[in-house]
């Protein structure tokens, strides 16, 4: 199979300063503490490269960005259960387990999102 690059979804939890287009925003991704628990990220992101349209409300920001990244969970799990099929037909056992715990994460990272 040929390998791509996946950018980790995001859960965005919080917007800070809205300077024009450009927000500080609070989100949490692929970084963990020394416990495994997700740790929250804090960055600032041009809106106009994310949404086309794009209003002064947070709420309604972090509910459209969130909608974004709800889509690329889907994606990565519906990705990652081609990857699962295809270990399985090869009798990977060790790759099974492996996808399996990372599909096992993302639907629980994608409950995470859908509760905010």
């Amino acid at each position: 199979m040929k390998a791509k690059k996946i950018n980790h979804p995001r859960i965005y939890l919080e917007i800070l300063n809205k300077e024009g287009p450009f927000v500080t925003i609070k989100y949490k991704s692929n970084k963990f503490n020394e416990y495994g628990n997700r740790i929250a990220v804090v960055e600032k992101i041009d809106l106009n490269n994310i949404l086309d349209k794009f209003c002064n409300d947070f709420n309604e920001i972090l509910d459209k960005l969130n909608d974004i990244e709800l889509i690329k969970i889907n994606n990565y799990i519906k990705t990652q259960h081609k990857v699962l099929e295809h270990h399985i037909k090869k009798n990977r056992y060790d790759s099974i387990d492996t996808v399996k715990e990372s599909i096992k994460m993302m639907e629980n990272f994608k409950k995470e999102l859908i509760s905010l």
